[in-house]
């Protein structure tokens, strides 16, 4: 019997409709308002890999002549003295546009006292350069001259050669603390004398030190030095078509940190001058700063979107969301009155949603069932209840065989999987879950290895009802990693081999020996601790001339493999040949880490050639 309502007294469902309209606005604000912070977290988080971009490049770009410049290095180290022609055959070896953008060309600075100017000055002219002449920049009264000794490619670099940089105090300042350091140093902006345009430049200073000397303070390093390697480069050129520059996403400035000044800022037009003389784009609403610890300089580098980046990270889908949801909340208010009045209505849907939820975990079952994963249930006495096709599919059983099965008999106890077997074993008994990799036997007799993943199983209320077991096939990553322990093996006896039969010694990125075997510490006469932390130049006999020295110490800067014929001398002084192989290893980002040289002794050969070929 159905008992009315009291007089005056209405049923509080009737407000149901309005708070559920009223509840999915609510909703419909917070998505709305969330999408809208994903969309900005999404913008956000592209800008700062294009900052990041930028940063890399930019520091690439500044930093990639030192590589050169060391390479230059290396014909200081093989040579007791390098000629004007010695350092021009090197420049020209190398493509300076395409490997250092921006850089006009590479040289080497001398310091030279004033009282020794003439002599030097003299030297030089008779050193193919018959119109050589130091000029200075300012007067400064030092007693101390930093010229331009060399200067390569000669014909846009004419006006730098003999110029004094140490007579303005930019320059000078550099190229003292590269002295002081003994490490690469960049130079304030100053202006290129060679730079028609006298745009924003830089100049890279590299020290070289006496061959053998191994100074550690800065009086140590200015009594070692042999003069300063160096670059010009124009700022604009070197940091023009910046990817994310040049596609219009991002703008940006280098800001010197100790001057306060801006080097360069990037421009739309690629034709317009260094230093960010043309229009720059836009900017937009995002800005990232971070700070570049460049060659012996601080930079600040200011990177700004533009509008074309912030329009591309629109989105109009917060909007549609939030107008969607208001739509939705009405018409689920609107939807609620009409089944509060059609309870049959009502329940008919309520049938539907069932059917629905059934529906989803019907597929939730036919993922587990058709897997290609081994999936199998066992009760709390671990007897196999169900099994997958995927099981079926791996051991070539059918279900039948597997139900009612104790899950040990399924896996085996061979002595392979015992110890498995064991912490599978506790897990199950203290109730947890675990994960085992262990043989599966099949019935064809062969061993499947699986990675087994065991969980507990639960009803509603909590209490466990038994485990699932769920194994992938992993027969081939083991396979995999023992042919690697044995290839692992194969090398380790190679290596023995080598040593063994071969010459050998491997020397650091400086050319200093690291290591050397026992069959160079036989021929050369040195023992070990002799050899150790010296260069190949103990051993070098002066037969092979300089040029020779050069262009293998160019082959191995450039990170390419090296093979010739050397003549070296012993302790005693007796020379020996050998067949040599230079191998350079290079880390992850192209530098140079070691040098291993493995030779064998021809001498006996060359000797018989010579005598063959005395008495023809």
């Amino acid at each position: 019997m159905t008992v009315p309502l009291p007089v005056g007294r209405r049923s509080p469902l009737r407000f149901l409709p309005i708070a559920a309209a009223l509840l999915g606005t609510c909703l419909a604000v917070a998505a709305g308002l969330w999408l809208q912070r994903q969309t900005e977290s999404q913008a956000s988080a592209d800008f700062e890999r294009s900052a990041a971009r930028v940063a890399q490049i930019v520091e690439s770009r500044v930093r990639q002549p030192i590589y050169g410049l060391r390479g230059a290095g290396g014909v200081y180290a093989a040579s007791n003295k390098v000629h004007r022609r010695e350092f021009r055959a090197y420049v020209d070896s190398r493509d300076l546009p395409q490997e250092f953008p921006g850089v006009r060309g590479f040289g080497f600075i001398q310091r030279v006292p004033r009282s020794a100017l003439p002599a030097f000055v003299a030297a030089e002219r008779a050193d193919e350069a018959p119109q050589f002449a130091v000029r200075e920049l300012e007067t400064l009264g030092q007693d101390d001259l930093y010229v331009i000794k060399y200067i390569e490619p000669y014909a846009p670099n004419a006006e730098a050669l003999g110029l004094d940089i140490g007579s303005e105090m930019i320059r000078r300042d550099a190229a003292e603390r590269a002295v002081a350091t003994g490490l690469p140093t960049l130079t304030a902006a100053i202006a290129l004398v060679q730079d028609r345009r006298h745009s924003a430049g830089f100049l890279l200073f590299v020290p070289v030190f006496r061959h053998g000397a191994d100074p550690t303070t800065p009086a140590q390093r200015r009594q070692a030095l042999v003069g300063l390697l160096f670059a010009p480069m124009v700022v604009g050129e070197m940091l023009a078509a910046v990817p994310d520059v040049a596609a219009g996403l991002a703008h940006f400035q280098l800001i010197d940190v100790a001057l306060g000044t801006t080097v360069f800022e990037s421009d739309v037009d690629p034709n317009s001058s260094a230093g960010g003389a043309g229009l720059a784009p836009p900017v937009g609403r995002f800005q990232d700063e971070r700070r570049l610890s460049l060659p012996g300089r601080d930079m600040l580098l200011r990177v700004r979107s533009t509008r074309q980046f912030d329009a591309a990270h629109k989105s109009s889908a917060p909007w549609l969301v939030f107008v969607g949801g208001l739509l939705s909340s009405a018409m689920l208010g609107a939807a609620l009155a009409l089944l509060m009045r059609q309870q049959a209505s009502l329940r008919t849907r309520a049938e539907v949603l069932a059917e629905s939820l059934t529906s989803d975990l019907d597929r939730l079952a036919q993922v587990v069932r058709h897997t290609s994963n081994a999936v199998l249930t066992t009760d709390l006495e671990q007897r196999v209840v169900w099994v997958n096709d995927g099981f079926t599919r791996l051991t070539g059983g059918s279900a039948a065989q597997a139900l009612g099965q104790m899950v040990g008999a399924v896996f085996g106890d061979s002595a392979a999987g015992a110890p498995a077997q064991q912490v599978l074993a506790m897990a199950i008994a203290s109730g947890h879950g675990c994960r085992v990799e262990l043989p599966l036997r099949t019935m064809d007799g062969n061993a499947v290895w699986l990675d087994l993943d065991v969980q507990p199983l639960r009803d509603a209320g909590g209490a466990m009802t038994g485990f699932m077991h769920i194994g992938s096939d992993i027969t081939a990553q083991r396979l995999a990693k023992k042919r690697l322990e044995a290839a692992l093996r194969d090398n380790d006896a190679l290596l023995r081999v080598i040593h063994m039969h071969a010459i050998v010694s491997v020397a650091d990125r400086a050319g200093r020996i690291t290591e050397a075997n026992d069959a160079f510490c036989r021929i050369s006469g040195y023992s070990r601790e002799e050899l150790l932390q010296q260069t190949h130049r103990i051993v070098n006999s002066g037969v092979q001339p300089s040029s020779f020295w050069v262009e293998m110490w160019r082959t191995i800067a450039a990170g390419q493999h090296w093979r010739g014929e050397v003549c070296n001398r012993t302790k005693e002084g007796t020379l020996y040949w050998v067949d040599t192989l230079i191998a350079p290893f290079v880390d992850a980002e192209g530098k140079v880490e070691k040098y291993i040289s493995i030779r064998t002794d021809i001498t006996a050969s060359k000797n018989a050639a010579r005598e063959l070929a005395r008495e023809r």
